[in-house]
């Protein structure tokens, strides 16, 4: 879609928005969020890993995920202790228990390889990370 079209799509969106109008709204385009109000879910390879208030989530996130999305943080890529990346691929997704960003998260613990993180509630938004989860 050109540029014209969807800065259409997302004025008349906005719009709706703004009048009280709710709707879901799926993207990639992490730019087009500044034209909304309300709520976000943020997902990871199918897993909820933020919600919470669109503004507070996008000015402060909280998850390593949204963090990364948005740039607000310096990142380097997960690596174990030997110095070697460690793969998603050798991974039985009907096995694994670990949470679904250990791999790219720069904060993993060991808890993280062997521990989901549930969602639960962080200053006002829910966050599915053991390092806010540890330490309510």
């Amino acid at each position: 879609m050109d540029a014209n079209t969807k800065l259409s799509i997302i004025k008349t969106l906005s719009d709706l928005n703004k009048n009280g109008i709710t709707f879901i709204y799926i993207t990639h385009d992490i730019g087009t969020l500044k034209y909304f109000e309300g709520r976000i879910a943020v997902m990871y390879k199918g897993e909820l890993v933020e919600v919470g208030n669109l503004k507070e989530s996008l000015d402060n996130p909280l998850h390593p995920y949204l963090k990364l999305l948005l740039n607000k943080d310096d990142y380097n890529i997960n690596e174990n202790k030997s110095g070697v990346l460690e793969s998603e691929d050798n991974i039985n997704s009907n096995n694994f228990r670990a949470c679904v960003f250990y791999f790219r998260c720069k904060y993993a613990a060991n808890k993280c390889k062997v521990e989901k993180p549930l969602l639960k509630i962080h200053q006002s938004r829910f966050v599915a990370c053991h390092l806010f989860n540890d330490y309510q």
